[in-house]
């Protein structure tokens, strides 16, 4: 390992957009596993730090209700305690010069582990979202055992936005979702997002129908419209694991 490689073994990645922006990621996370992110874009002196949206719209795609502007009170003053602006948008920004950038990073990714937090107590995450994640990602090395497995791959949409997937399966983007309104309208913009690309073909969607099937069936209806889906059972019996197991 040198300095040349240290950041990339870390976690961070860097993409630099034909207008300039570079979009970098972290090795941080939101408590659904989605990687944290943001955008730079340079002026002169002084530079500008963004999140494209990206935070509100994560918190309505895992189930939390940001409808009305009120409800964004939590993230302005979260914002505003970092010396950061949640715009009327729903943009988080932040500004300043040049020559304090790692401040300026080190003030926007201080306001997105707090937004973590939040949502883990909002949601009150964790032990079984993980165990359904694991589970599928089980099942998935189960069902073809030549495939990798790569969590959280990031892929770069039409919009400027990156998307990120629970999983890589060989050639296929994964996302293991319950069915639920907020997470069909998230994957069905991700796929949107991606129309016009050969990635949108790549996503498969494990859909939880154990416990209300008819849901499940609903939201696959609805899903099956762009992207492939694939139901928690029928990928139990793919995968050749008896229903009694696991």
């Amino acid at each position: 390992m040198n300095c040349a490689n240290l950041l990339g073994a870390l976690g961070f990645s860097c993409h630099r957009f034909p207008t300039g922006t570079l979009a970098v990621s972290t090795p941080f996370c939101f408590a659904d596993g989605d990687v944290i992110h943001f955008y730079l874009d340079d002026f002169d002196s002084t530079v500008k730090i963004s999140d494209n949206s990206d935070t509100l719209f994560h918190l309505s795609t895992v189930g939390l209700d940001i409808s009305d502007r009120k409800k964004w009170r939590f993230l302005r003053q979260l914002a505003e305690a970092h010396g950061l602006r949640l715009e009327d948008s729903g943009e988080l920004t932040g500004r300043s010069q040049s020559t304090e950038l790692p401040d300026l990073v080190r003030r926007y990714v201080g306001t997105l582990l707090k937004v973590v937090d939040y949502e883990r107590e909002q949601r009150g995450m964790s032990d079984e979202t993980e165990q359904y994640l694991a589970e599928v990602e089980f099942y998935l090395r189960a069902w073809h055992v030549d495939r990798n497995v790569v969590p959280h791959p990031q892929i770069v949409g039409m919009s400027g936005r990156l998307h990120t997937f629970d999983f890589e399966y060989g050639d296929q983007l994964v996302d293991a979702v319950r069915p639920n309104s907020n997470s069909t309208g998230s994957i069905l913009r991700k796929a949107m997002d991606l129309a016009d690309d050969e990635n949108a073909s790549r996503i498969l969607v494990v859909m939880d129908d154990r416990e209300d099937s008819e849901r499940a069936q609903a939201e696959t209806a609805i899903l099956s419209r762009m992207v492939s889906v694939l139901g928690m059972q029928q990928l139990r019996r793919v995968a050749g694991i008896p229903s009694s197991e696991h």
